[in-house]
C-alpha cells in the first residue's frame, strides 16, 4: 500500500455507480440540499443504561461510557459525587453479598436498602466481589447489581454509586448514597 493512498477495491465502482443512479432520479434530493438535520449523536452514556424497567427510563447519567456502577441523578453535585468516588462520604453500614446466589443477594440488598432508609443513613457499601470464588470466576454479582439499582423500589432510594475505594473493596464493592427525606 501506497502511504497516503487506500487500497483500491471494486467497492470505490458500485459507490460511484450508485450515486449516478441516484443522480439520474427526478425525486431524489441530496440530503444537505434538502436542508436535513444531522442525526443526533447519543453520548455513550446515554446510550448505555442498565436494563431496569423497560417502560421507564432509567433516572440516572452514567458519566463515563463502560462503568456501569458509577451513576448519579441528574442535578446532584459534583462534589458529593467526587466525595462518594472518593470514599470520603462514609458507609454507615456494609451489605456483603459474598456466597450469595444471585436472588438471594438481590433480596437482601433490597432488605437491607430499606432498613437504611429507615435509619436515615446517607452511605451503604455494598461487597458484591469480583467473581473469583464463582463457578465461572465471573463476577456474576457485580453484572447483576447495575440491573438492581434501576429497578423500582431502589432506583427511588438512590442518589449516586460509584465503585468502592481501593481502601474500601475496590472493584469488588459499590458505594450507594442514599436518598434522606
Amino acid at each position: 500500500m501506497i502511504a497516503g493512498k487506500p487500497p483500491s477495491s471494486g467497492d470505490d465502482r458500485e459507490c460511484e455507480s450508485f450515486a449516478g443512479a441516484m443522480r439520474d432520479e427526478e425525486d431524489v434530493t441530496p440530503l444537505a440540499e434538502a436542508g436535513a438535520k444531522k442525526t443526533p449523536v447519543m453520548r455513550s452514556s446515554q446510550a448505555r443504561q442498565p436494563a431496569g424497567d423497560p417502560e421507564s427510563p432509567s433516572p440516572f447519567h452514567y458519566p463515563v461510557a463502560n462503568e456501569p456502577l458509577l451513576g448519579h441523578r441528574p442535578g446532584l453535585r459534583k462534589s458529593e459525587l467526587r466525595r462518594l468516588r472518593a470514599g470520603k462520604l462514609r458507609p454507615e453500614v456494609v451489605v456483603d453479598l459474598h456466597g450469595l446466589d444471585r436472588a438471594s443477594a438481590r433480596a437482601f440488598l433490597r432488605e437491607e436498602i430499606a432498613s437504611a432508609l429507615r435509619a436515615e443513613w446517607a452511605c451503604v457499601l455494598v461487597i458484591h466481589g469480583r467473581g473469583r470464588g464463582s463457578d465461572r470466576g465471573e463476577p456474576v454479582l457485580r453484572r447483576s447489581l447495575p440491573n438492581w439499582l434501576a429497578e423500582r423500589g431502589l432506583q427511588e432510594a438512590l442518589l449516586a454509586f460509584a465503585p468502592a475505594s481501593p481502601r474500601d473493596g475496590g472493584r469488588g464493592a459499590t458505594y450507594l448514597m442514599l436518598r434522606r427525606e
